[in-house]
């Protein structure tokens, strides 16, 4: 009951103040600029963003022509608040456009929305399985993953800023390997991290389009790792000497073998079109891992996948190229020049 008292209250405040503003443009061509401001001092309560804005160059306007040079120049800096992209009429006062002009748009923050797709490369530091004593290993297959996220940019210059942000990305790999000639182990893992970035960008302009570039480093913070350890003979119809089965399967969590966090080094680059308080942007970006991803000290923690599915833990580490269309909110604000 009280929030809709307040709300009814709230509209007809504001319709006040819209008949407020019609009486104020007449006053204005009357010459009664004293009025003007007097019928003016509503402005909160106006809720329409055009009238607001002739609101506020009546006002700025009026305060010119009376001499109130510091209530003109608060009322110029609301209007390029609420209305970044204002320019004044060719009729304005030549006062006016002096003042419009002795302010500049700039941006304090930008705020990006993002999803993507990341291809993880994997790079074995050490083979410890037992095919690694018979044979040579193979390499690991990875699949395209997921990524999204959002992103904060603060500009430190017109073309300098700091980048932070969070991101929810997947990523997985499988491999098979022969075991003394009449067995063999697949792998299937699938991870799921959250990454902090600290980077640093430029950016500049290429005709519409802002290109930027970043470097700087990440954190990635491990949620998940499970994976499917499966065990089966060379021909799979053959039941196998170590186990008499054809074929056992196991779904595992093996994050208990990872490290919880992993940095690297970040790089990127971009192009983005901005229109209005809003851009879109395309960017790939490289994640250089720099730590191993098994924690050496767990590595045979789980004795069943060693002795049951004859599994070991290959040292490696994993870098990301990644592909990342954004959706940008500008944050902009008046300065003086």
């Amino acid at each position: 009951m009280v929030i809709a008292l307040n709300l009814i209250g709230s509209m007809l405040l504001a319709q006040d103040c819209a008949r407020n503003l019609i009486e104020a443009r007449q006053a204005y061509y009357n010459g009664e600029f004293v009025r003007v401001v007097s019928l003016l001092k509503c402005l909160p309560e106006l809720d329409n963003e055009e009238d607001l804005a002739d609101a506020l160059e009546l006002q700025v306007n009026a305060n010119l022509l009376l001499g109130n040079k510091e209530d003109a120049d608060a009322g110029m800096l609301h209007l390029l608040t609420e209305k970044p992209f204002y320019k004044p009429r060719t009729t304005d006062l030549v006062k006016y456009e002096q003042l419009f002009e002795s302010y500049e748009i700039v941006k304090k923050f930008d705020f990006t929305f993002f999803l993507g797709s990341n291809s993880p490369q994997y790079h074995v530091l050490q083979y410890r399985s037992y095919s690694s004593i018979t044979e040579e290993p193979e390499d690991y297959e990875t699949s395209v993953g997921l990524l999204l996220g959002f992103g904060a940019d603060l500009m430190i210059t017109q073309n300098l800023y700091l980048s932070t942000g969070l991101t929810y990305q997947t990523s997985s790999y499988n491999y098979t390997e022969g075991i003394m000639d009449f067995q063999q182990v697949g792998v299937n893992e699938k991870f799921q991290h959250l990454s902090f970035p600290l980077l640093g960008g430029f950016q500049w302009k290429i005709g519409p389009f802002d290109a930027f570039v970043v470097g700087g480093g990440s954190l990635h913070f491990l949620l998940t790792a499970r994976g499917d350890i499966e065990l089966f003979g060379q021909n799979p119809e053959i039941t196998t000497p170590l186990n008499g089965l054809a074929r056992k399967i196991t779904n595992q969590d093996l994050s208990g073998q990872k490290r919880v966090l992993i940095p690297s080094y970040t790089a990127g680059l971009g192009l983005r079109r901005n229109i209005g308080l809003y851009g879109v942007s395309l960017s790939l970006h490289y994640d250089f891992g720099l730590r191993n991803v098994i924690d050496a000290d767990k590595r045979y923690t789980d004795v069943k996948l060693q002795q049951e599915y004859s599994y070991i833990a290959d040292d490696f580490k994993v870098d990301y190229l990644q592909l990342k269309f954004g959706f940008t909110r500008h944050i902009l604000y008046p300065k003086k020049r």
